[in-house]
């Protein structure tokens, strides 16, 4: 009965996390397009919220897509009650898991992008010495790329950088 018992436990797990792997591979490749289309944005803004999850990075994004989605949004208030919820989930994930280059990439991105009155915009530098010095132990294939073309295409890194990257 036990034995029987741990099967089914050890299936739930791993149903549950393949699943979840899943589910970030989607959000990984929907959000690297959800800044051009607002409709796009939307369904990833709706997609992100309704994913029930403790998985430090899915919050992370989670906050991400928030901040892009309130770029869309035309009511003011609203815009910075979307913000300000995005920085709050994103930094969190960030203050869980500090190294995580996918994470860091995510506000590295967002502050390159915030407008400046916004005030999100003090983590750059510290972000770019983190994705340069983790660019090459990043195992995600898709992460690298979307790592490596968003530095590439960066003002915020110098020619010697670049460099480093190809």
């Amino acid at each position: 009965m036990k034995k029987i018992f741990l099967l089914l436990v050890l299936f739930y797990l791993h149903t549950s996390l393949t699943a979840q792997n899943e589910n970030i591979d989607a959000i990984r490749r929907e959000y690297r397009t959800a800044n051009k289309d607002s409709l796009k944005c939307a369904q990833l803004y709706k997609k992100v919220f309704k994913t029930n999850s403790d998985n430090n990075l899915v919050n992370g994004y989670k906050g991400a897509v928030s901040m892009m989605y309130a770029d869309f949004v035309k009511n003011k208030s609203e815009k910075l009650k979307l913000f300000k919820a995005g920085k709050n989930l994103l930094d969190k994930a960030i203050e869980s898991d500090r190294e995580n280059p996918e994470l860091i990439l995510l506000r590295f991105t967002i502050q390159s992008n915030a407008p400046k009155i916004l005030g999100y915009n003090k983590d750059l530098e510290s972000d770019k010495a983190i994705l340069l010095r983790k660019y090459d132990s990043v195992e995600n294939k898709e992460v690298k790329n979307s790592l490596r073309s968003f530095l590439m295409e960066s003002k915020r890194l110098t020619v010697s950088e670049k460099e480093k990257l190809k």
